[in-house]
């Protein structure tokens, strides 16, 4: 763990931003479990994708302005739906193959239609969707989502998936602005 000063912006190394972002203490991830299905939504500042790729050494120093100018505006967020019950999400509650390919088509395409996140008064839908499949290696599935420039700096984030598959109904879960605010600024030399 590390310690910051309170007296100036905190600033943190990639691996340190990456820890800082991912833990839930800081309000970044947030989640909500029902009977048999979970969500968690990890809000991700650019900084944080960022942070990944160098640490995986997908970019090196001399690209990083780069690629901050290449994923813009965007605001980034992953989704992790996890069955509680089941071994694979996507076979959780199903009767027979055709509903597993059902299932795989809706969250290859179809699901960025019922998310969507709110901002103040404003609704940002989704206009990326990555499904993550896991070939039943994992009881949950990861969907990298992105939404379009944030309109309203200092309000709460309310992500929203309106569940058509596991009888949840509406999922609402909040990334309060204090903690957005709260990130530290990403060191990289």
């Amino acid at each position: 763990m590390f310690f910051f000063s309170s007296c100036a912006k905190k600033t943190a190394s990639p691996q340190e931003y990456i820890s800082w972002v991912e833990d839930e203490d800081n309000g970044l991830s947030v989640g909500k479990s029902f009977d048999d299905i979970s969500y968690t939504v990890l809000y991700k500042p650019v900084s944080y994708v960022v942070a990944k790729e160098f640490i995986n050494g997908g970019i090196k120093q001399e690209g990083i302005a780069k690629r901050i100018k290449d994923l813009g505006d965007m605001q980034y967020v992953t989704l992790r739906i996890k069955s509680l019950k089941a071994n694979e999400l996507m076979r959780a509650g199903i009767k027979d193959e055709s509903e597993y390919y059902q299932r795989l088509e809706y969250f290859m395409s179809d699901i960025q239609n019922d998310i969507y996140l709110i901002e103040d008064q404003d609704t940002l839908p989704c206009i990326l969707n990555h499904f993550e499949r896991t070939y039943g290696i994992a009881p949950y599935n990861n969907f990298v989502l992105g939404f379009g420039k944030t309109m309203h700096k200092n309000a709460d984030k309310i992500f929203v998936f309106e569940d058509k598959l596991f009888g949840t109904g509406k999922v609402m879960l909040r990334i309060e602005a204090k903690d957005i605010d709260g990130v530290p600024q990403l060191k990289l030399n």
